[in-house]
């Protein structure tokens, strides 16, 4: 399931901190880190999709002028800014966010944990690329991302052969 490209998927995690101001009392790490740099495991799933059901309405309430669209360069997003609220423009992130950790969830409940399979994480989408750089990359690789590190899903495909996280 395609979000859209690494400027679309940066830009929807940029908003993010101004739906959180209103609810501080939340820890938003398992958005921040976990899903955005690395993976959602098990234990991540039912605390990120409760940060995601607050984060939705907040999107549905903001118009689409919210953002600065003119800061995207032509031909490098799939986003419609053409589209009412932030929630229409980013709509396939939390209905393809819902599908995926129910996918991760049936997994678990009906063949157990698979390490690859009972996750939740963000990878490349050029299916060449997938194969390549994410269908083996271990999870412990994630894990080892230094908190201001990039995530795998961002860098350059020239950059990700010799990437040391």
């Amino acid at each position: 399931m395609q979000l859209g490209t690494v400027p679309d998927v940066h830009l929807f995690f940029s908003c993010i901190p101004h739906a959180a101001v209103n609810h501080q009392d939340k820890s938003w790490e398992v958005i921040f880190d976990r899903l955005y740099r690395r993976y959602l495991r098990p234990e991540d799933l039912d605390p990120a999709a409760s940060l995601m059901a607050i984060l939705k309405p907040w999107f549905f309430a903001q118009p689409v002028d919210f953002v600065d669209w003119s800061k995207m360069v032509p031909g490098q997003s799939i986003l419609d800014p053409r589209r009412k609220t932030l929630g229409q423009v980013f709509a396939n992130f939390f209905s393809y966010f819902d599908i995926s950790v129910g996918s991760a969830k049936y997994q678990i409940d009906n063949h157990g944990y698979g390490p690859l399979a009972s996750v939740v994480r963000l990878v490349i989408a050029d299916m060449g690329d997938f194969i390549r750089y994410d269908q083996e990359r271990p999870l412990a690789d994630y894990d080892k991302l230094a908190r201001n590190a990039p995530p795998y899903w961002s860098l350059p495909r020239q950059e990700l052969d010799n990437y040391e996280a």
